[in-house]
């Protein structure tokens, strides 16, 4: 059974309940309190519907529901109660989003992980949520502008917010979310898109210092692969030659039914560097073994400059944003987006915009 303990302290009383939890003697301190009285009734009663595995009775709810969030929090600390909602850290509730039983992408964690260094460089970790104002959203947003993120950098910072706060929603730890009201600018930068010309490619591939990177250019370039979630996870079992297909299996895409993997044709210059790959690459399953989890973007900028090339923004998205401006000029929208594995509307929204050459072109367009 638990014991009230009073000790003298300062000039006054102060009270601490000592009792057994999983076999272990523990103290809860009180301080001076002129309820303690009260506060050990109701405890002791808690520990019981936690020994009998039942439910506290509704004066014992309402109790709880009015109990300051100091004491609140340590019987929270000893498991004797949930977390109140809206007394949540921004740090646990990041850290919930992080450990629910869901699949997610490596590259998402760290994205998200990167998003949360970010929000703590304005609010401090241990901040409960519920203290957050609109405002205090407002001024996060002036904050990150200050600090020159992109816009779209932003945007994402406070989706992913807006994610951490939906599950804590569906927890029952929070109850709304103070960044909802801000607006945010599209996630989508026209400044950092870029076309890569056809006539480039063969300056690349001429530049690349081994066939493992004319391949790797080639795939982004021509093929339209991600890299590098699909180019290091392509096999020569995905690698049809006699049919001329190539099956590329999404990592991104494959929580959706139907979308972990899509065909796309060898086009005639994917097929001759793939050739080539196949002669050099000896007994490995994977097509680029050497390049697997690997960051290849440094070494890029190398082959670019030395093609002559200027570094453009989104380095491999760019390529394959290009090959599908490519494709749409000779193939209908439905089957270029099958190609390159997504929708017709994501097409639209992130991969396709009006080129230098189609202005030129529009000069001097009659009918």
């Amino acid at each position: 059974m638990p014991s009230l303990v009073t000790k003298k302290r300062g000039g006054g009383e102060s009270f601490e309940i000592r009792f057994i939890m999983n076999r272990k003697r523990k103290t809860l301190f009180l301080g001076q309190r002129d309820d303690a009285g009260i506060v050990f009734e109701m405890f002791s009663r808690l520990l019981q519907s936690q020994k009998d595995s039942s439910p506290p009775p509704a004066y014992l709810t309402a109790w709880l529901e009015n109990l300051d969030n100091k004491l609140y929090s340590r019987l929270e600390a000893l498991g004797l109660v949930s977390a109140q909602p809206g007394q949540i850290t921004i740090a646990e509730l990041y850290e919930k989003w992080v450990d629910y039983p869901v699949d997610r992408k490596e590259n998402t964690l760290l994205n998200h992980r990167t998003a949360f260094k970010r929000v703590t460089d304005f609010f401090p970790p241990a901040l409960p949520v519920s203290s957050i104002t609109e405002e205090d959203a407002l001024r996060f947003k002036k904050f990150l502008q200050a600090r020159n993120y992109a816009p779209a950098t932003i945007t994402g910072i406070f989706r992913k917010l807006s994610g951490w706060f939906a599950l804590g929603r569906k927890l029952g730890l929070v109850e709304n979310s103070p960044f909802e009201g801000v607006k945010c600018d599209p996630m989508t930068n026209d400044d950092r898109r870029f076309y890569v010309k056809p006539e480039w490619y063969p300056r690349l591939i001429s530049a690349c210092p081994s066939q493992d990177w004319r391949t790797l250019i080639t795939l982004a370039r021509i093929g339209g692969l991600r890299v590098d979630s699909e180019t290091s996870a392509l096999k020569w079992a995905d690698v049809d030659f006699e049919n001329r297909l190539l099956t590329v299996r999404s990592p991104k895409t494959e929580r959706y039914p139907g979308k972990d993997k899509r065909i796309i044709p060898l086009f005639p210059e994917l097929r001759k560097e793939l050739r080539y790959q196949r002669s050099e690459s000896g007994e490995s399953d994977y097509v680029l073994p050497n390049f697997r989890n690997k960051n290849s973007r440094q070494q890029l900028y190398r082959i670019i400059f030395r093609a002559g090339l200027r570094p453009w923004d989104k380095l491999f998205q760019n390529m394959r944003a290009s090959r599908e401006m490519d494709l749409l000029e000779a193939f209908p929208a439905h089957v270029v987006s099958a190609w390159m594995g997504h929708s017709i509307r994501t097409e639209q929204k992130h991969y396709v915009f009006a080129r230098e050459e189609d202005y030129q072109k529009g000069v001097n367009f009659t009918k």
